[in-house]
């Protein structure tokens, strides 16, 4: 979010552009849940591109589309930007590098209130037990890469990813695992109840062109009424 093209996002996206698309799939029913946004040039802006899609798919229903944001760029103005537009902001999704109890970030707070989906890829669980985190701005924790990646052959940290989406579910977060790549993992975190996945058994990236057309296969063409 750092590249910003004067004081707007811009309404355009590019073909030509080096922006890939990693699928994101809904556990347990293994359906497109949306897409993360990767591999932006850094000429571009990663929320100028997830907002301009949803111009460019004016007459269909906008797939979720996640963005990495660091929290020193949601100021303000970004928030009244993001806020004015009227179509895609239930459809964004606004990943910030960490939370913990003692931030007081009150624009986080009136984009969850807009529609805004905020996901965090670290969570400090200190005091969660005690009821110190109820409240957050969270909709989404991402599960600690390390641990998942070692999940299949680590009980320590199967037992850890566990945890986090037993605490997850607990405060109505939704519990993502990034970066899955055996289907081993896929197996186990099903079980465990993982909401969301990303990651090479999710699917390969995809570039503008194709993200088109998956977008015209499985979604309406309209609104339902």
């Amino acid at each position: 979010m750092r590249q910003r093209r004067g004081s707007d996002y811009g309404s355009s996206v590019h073909e030509s552009s080096s922006a890939r698309f990693a699928p994101l799939v809904e556990l347990p029913r293994r359906r497109l849940f949306g897409f993360a946004l990767e591999h932006v040039a850094p000429s571009e802006s990663q929320l100028g591109w997830a907002l301009a899609l949803t111009d460019r798919w004016r007459d269909r229903v906008a797939p979720t589309m996640l963005v990495d944001a660091a929290l020193e760029d949601i100021d303000t103005a970004t928030v009244d930007q993001i806020l004015a537009r009227a179509r895609g902001i239930d459809s964004l999704i606004l990943r910030i590098p960490r939370y913990e109890s003692s931030m007081q970030v009150p624009q986080l707070d009136r984009l969850l209130e807009a529609g805004v989906t905020i996901a965090v890829r670290e969570l400090d669980v200190r005091g969660a037990d005690l009821g110190i985190l109820a409240g957050a701005p969270i909709d989404i924790v991402e599960l600690p890469a390390g641990s998942v990646a070692a999940m299949d052959h680590d009980q320590d940290a199967a037992d850890h990813v566990r945890a986090l989406i037993d605490l997850s579910h607990r405060h109505d977060w939704l519990a993502l695992a990034w970066h899955v790549e055996r289907p081993t993992q896929l197996a186990l975190l099903e079980r465990l109840g993982c909401d969301l996945i990303g990651g090479p058994v999710a699917g390969r990236r995809l570039d503008l062109v194709e993200l088109d057309a998956a977008v015209a296969r499985y979604l309406p063409a309209s609104p339902p009424p």
